[in-house]
């Protein structure tokens, strides 16, 4: 169960089109601690995803204008690892192994288990890169004069 001091920093970003699942899913991540952004197509998910503030996205497959899998290909395409998880009412096999294959990072079925969702979105969230990887020490290097001794016996420094 995720505890609301895990949570309480993280955004959620849900995409759906079904106002009423929405509301559900946003008043139970609010409570479980998330802060939750609700919009409902795929054209309005892009432009807070490029924002860069998200730490998880819960995205429909079937949206007005653009699709989630369209949305999904837009945000891999220009290298954004934001954890997304597709949420569809369409449980084919294929359908999930494309959304995977094409960078999708879980896939949930409707109607799903909001006690299990919470539990996939604290895993997806633990388990994503920093957004900013820890800085590596540049290599530093010394200025020492290299000894050679010249055929007459002579110490040079090079």
């Amino acid at each position: 169960m995720t505890q609301p001091s895990e949570a309480s920093s993280k955004h959620v970003l849900v995409v759906e089109d079904d106002a009423s699942l929405a509301q559900l899913v946003t008043i139970f991540l609010s409570k479980k601690g998330y802060r939750v952004t609700h919009v409902d197509n795929g054209d309005a998910a892009l432009t807070v995803l490029e924002q860069g503030d998200v730490d998880l996205c819960l995205l429909d497959v079937m949206l007005p204008g653009k699709t989630g899998l369209e949305v999904l290909a837009a945000v891999r395409a220009r290298g954004d690892t934001t954890p997304i998880i597709m949420a569809t009412a369409v449980a084919q096999a294929e359908h999930v192994a494309h959304a995977l294959e094409s960078g999708a990072d879980d896939y949930v079925t409707k109607p799903y288990s909001l006690g299990v969702l919470a539990a996939r979105i604290a895993l997806r969230i633990k388990a994503r890169p920093p957004k900013h990887p820890a800085s590596v020490p540049t290599q530093h290097t010394l200025d020492i004069p290299i000894v050679v001794a010249a055929d007459d016996g002579e110490i040079e420094l090079g």
